[in-house]
């Protein structure tokens, strides 16, 4: 018995490694670029999606602070990137600047009711698995632009768990909610030191062009409409 024989990569794999390659994505003033992990592959024919696609995460010290989705029609590649961080960010392909989010563009907001973060790692990623329970994101338009109130699936592991901690955040993971395998939407968990004690903030993030809701709680604290407008940018890509 032998190994099984590695996958061969077809074209658009390639040109997804390429394009990779090419975006450079910077927190603040950093002159390094940020560390990139893909975090999943995916597929969605219902949204008119061709072939595998992908999502990754940019990392700077051992924490979130950008994602992007590569996906592709039969024409085209796209690249949809996000703001995780409360810094600024900006993107570079081929070292030229294309894109830039401000810092506060987006709004981590305290999660009300929940217990202080644990002082063990253990025990923090426990809460937070409770603590994403809580939330639920739901689509409000169908793939054939009729109304409709779709509950996307909530992914059981997190796509990453921050592996450092800073002077203002101690800990963190980012959560997806799917449609099929497609990431919708997503949730930042994070352990931020508030004065003399510590608490648990979140982040919606958009991940689609479609109308989606986020919950907590069983209510309404964001839409792709508004909170999640300003941080999504959707780029087509030439090889």
């Amino acid at each position: 018995m032998g190994d099984e024989p590695l996958e061969a990569k077809t074209q658009l794999d390639i040109d997804m490694d390429s394009s990779l390659q090419r975006y450079s994505v910077f927190v603040g003033d950093e002159k390094q670029p940020m560390t990139v992990l893909p975090v999943l592959s995916w597929n969605n024919p219902l949204a008119g999606s061709f072939g595998k696609c992908r999502s990754v995460i940019y990392l700077h010290e051992g924490q979130a602070k950008a994602v992007c989705c590569i996906w592709s029609t039969e024409a085209s590649i796209y690249h949809e990137f996000g703001s995780l961080t409360r810094a600024s960010l900006r993107g570079e392909l081929d070292t030229k600047k294309i894109w830039e989010f401000a810092a506060g563009s987006v709004e981590f907001r305290p999660v009300p009711d929940a217990d202080p973060p644990a002082a063990e790692s253990r025990r923090r990623l426990l809460q937070m698995k409770v603590l994403i329970q809580r939330f639920a994101a739901i689509e409000t338009m169908s793939r054939k632009g009729e109304p409709t109130r779709e509950q996307l699936r909530m992914l059981p592991t997190p796509l990453y768990r921050y592996e450092k901690e800073s002077a203002e955040v101690v800990d963190g993971a980012v959560f997806g909610f799917v449609h099929t395998t497609d990431p919708e939407a997503l949730v930042v968990l994070e352990a931020v030191r508030a004065a003399e004690t510590m608490r648990w903030d979140y982040l919606f993030v958009r991940r689609t062009t479609m109308p989606v809701i986020g919950q907590l709680d069983d209510k309404t604290v964001w839409s792709t409409d508004t909170d999640g407008y300003k941080t999504f940018n959707q780029l087509p890509y030439s090889p």
